[in-house]
């Protein structure tokens, strides 16, 4: 799931622009077919909900005629959503918005006067680039929380009692879903299970023998011995300083 903030004072127009993106992600050719989308009329509330946590793939942001508080917004923004697109419409077009764009890292600028024309394009450029960026994170709910975690930070996940476990740098995240399921969900050749209740991200094994791997915040885990000879041959392909085997 995309899902997408819509900002403006406009609120026809804002329902406007709301039923053509739904109408264009129906006929859209990605797999990923649903889109969230979120109403704000003040900028600053967005600002806030962001601040506080709450993501959002991609904004869309009406610039009125005293651009940069705007602007500002924009920037308070970005420090928290550094992976956020952001696109930008007006109909006032005598401010130099590229400059003042740059500074936020806007994808697009579109003019209100030809919206509908070239709205499609720009949402479909912005959600293909969104579903690469989410490959690169995990991301699920809680309670009313949408949380991603980069996949370069998460070092395991295991299944402990009836919860699921994720470690991650910035902490350890629980989950009550299936091991497998998530497994399924992260698809990425880095994860390998090292037995039948944890996976691990062998970007962050340092060492490894016949009963343990080793990461790189010298926590270690056992493998199994059905599993050994698979990983082992994985963890040969890597740099041979990155991954040191025991002397015996």
């Amino acid at each position: 799931m995309f899902r997408l903030a819509l900002c403006g004072k406009n609120y026809e127009l804002l329902e406007k622009i709301e039923s053509h993106i739904q109408s264009f992600v129906e006929t859209y050719k990605n797999e990923t077919k649903c889109i969230s989308i979120e109403q704000y009329k003040q900028l600053a509330s967005l600002r806030d909900d962001m601040v506080d946590g709450i993501h959002f793939d991609i904004l869309m942001v009406e610039i009125d005629a005293h651009p940069h508080e705007d602007f500002r917004l924009l920037s308070e923004i970005r420090k928290t959503a550094t992976d956020t697109i952001v696109i930008l419409f007006s109909k006032f077009l005598d401010y130099d918005f590229t400059r003042l764009g740059y500074q936020v890292g806007a994808f697009r600028y579109l003019s209100t006067h030809n919206l509908f024309s070239d709205l499609s394009e720009a949402i479909c450029t912005a959600l293909e680039i969104s579903a690469k960026k989410q490959k690169r994170y995990y991301t699920f709910s809680h309670y009313s929380e949408i949380i991603r975690i980069p996949l370069d930070d998460v070092l395991y996940v295991k299944r402990v009692n009836r919860i699921t476990m994720i470690k991650a740098k910035n902490g350890n995240f629980h989950l009550q879903l299936p091991l497998k399921e998530i497994y399924k969900e992260i698809n990425d050749s880095r994860f390998l299970f090292i037995d039948r209740s944890c996976f691990v991200n062998i970007d962050h094994v340092t060492c490894f023998a016949d009963a343990e791997v080793k990461l790189d915040n010298q926590e270690s885990l056992p493998i199994s011995h059905s599993n050994f000879t698979a990983i082992r041959s994985v963890l040969l392909y890597k740099t041979p300083n990155e991954i040191q085997q025991p002397v015996r």
